[in-house]
């Protein structure tokens, strides 16, 4: 049994076989459609979920959660475009306020808003003005959050946004993980935690039930959180040419080639890595598995093991210490790039020319 819902349409419709029941937020009314009817009654509304397992009793109650969400978000929309009327924009404020009082409806606005940094034309400033002006603590406090996040929310989406298709398999299918990880609130998570963390909030991302539906997710967020080390990693180098004169105008040039070269040989080994030490850890289980089999044999079995069974029991054993030190060293290698040498090379070869030139002294 399976319900779709979108806040957009106020529609929620209970699939259950071959029957199907709607629901609508503006009104207690409860239908009967046809399976071929579904469609239509969405009209193409962007935001449709399935939900499995909902009775016909918490539909209602969760489809008003859903209408809230799109609500709150299209006015916190209106409220961030400078061209929208000024007067519609302070009415906005007490609605959104109330809206955020529910928080899942603030957790899902907030997930939104860290998906990509906002454009030029929003008046994020006009908007805080206006949320402090009226009293709105809770859209104040969500505003100046997104407000002081910003280069870190366009860091992890340029990161995201690199990512290999062949990772997925096909461009929907990388829409389709991108939209579960908005869902669930990954992308807030990633901005908002600090490098160091980001290790231990892979961990959690690795066992999310929801992500393993997807071909190459594991990979994927892998990629990403490497990604979006090194993009940290290299944004830090390049702080260090910010105030260069016109010579260093050209090696920041050369730095972003070398960093975006980089990135795509980063995917590239961490991709082999990982194959490769999934690989090694099936050979490890299968040479422990041939371990334990051994030992029974020969302590608990009525007759002990053969020369031969001996000798091919101990060449599994070795077999798996080797993929023990290869799993370490594949590892290792990945680690080793955190820091790219590209960038190291670029930065000693602009001061060796500013040496030249005589502004660094020797």
């Amino acid at each position: 049994m399976k319900t779709l819902i979108s806040g957009h349409a106020g529609l929620a419709v209970l699939v259950d076989g071959q029957r199907a029941m709607s629901f609508h937020v503006d009104g207690p009314q409860v239908a009967e459609r046809e399976p071929q009817e579904i469609a239509r009654l969405f009209d193409d509304a962007p935001d449709v979920i399935a939900v499995e397992g909902l009775t016909k009793e918490a539909i209602p109650k969760r489809l008003e959660l859903e209408w809230s969400k799109n609500r709150c978000l299209l006015l916190c929309l209106l409220l961030l475009d400078a061209d929208s009327d000024p007067e519609a924009r302070v009415m906005a404020v007490p609605d959104i306020e109330e809206f955020l009082t529910d928080s899942a409806v603030f957790d899902f606005i907030a997930g939104r808003f860290y998906v990509a940094p906002l454009p030029d034309s929003a008046d994020l400033l006009g908007s805080i003005v206006r949320a402090s002006d009226g009293g709105a603590g809770r859209l104040r406090s969500l505003l100046e959050e997104i407000a002081a996040a910003q280069e870190e929310i366009a860091r992890c989406r340029e990161a995201w946004d690199v990512l290999p298709v062949e990772l997925f398999g096909d461009p929907p299918s990388k829409e389709a993980m991108a939209f579960e990880l908005v869902q669930t609130g990954v992308f807030r998570k990633v901005a908002a935690a600090d490098a160091d963390q980001r290790n231990g909030l892979l961990i959690g991302l690795l066992h999310q039930p929801s992500s393993r539906q997807f071909k190459g997710w594991c990979d994927a967020l892998l990629a990403w959180i490497q990604t979006l080390a090194i993009s940290s990693v290299t944004s830090q180098e390049c702080l260090s040419l910010k105030d260069a004169p016109a010579k260093g105008q050209t090696q920041r040039a050369d730095n972003d080639t070398a960093r975006a070269r980089h990135f795509s040989e980063i995917l590239v080994d961490l991709r082999k890595n990982t194959i490769l030490a999934r690989l090694l850890f099936l050979c490890f289980d299968m040479c422990t598995c041939a371990l334990c089999i051994y030992i029974l044999i020969n302590v608990f079995g009525k007759e002990p093991a053969t020369q031969a069974q001996n000798a091919l029991f101990w060449s599994l054993w070795v077999l798996a210490i080797g993929s023990a030190v290869l799993i370490g060293s594949s590892l290792a290698s990945v680690r080793r790039q955190k820091t790219p040498p590209t960038i190291g090379r670029a930065r000693r070869s602009g001061k060796e020319e500013r040496r030249a030139s005589g502004r660094v002294k020797s």
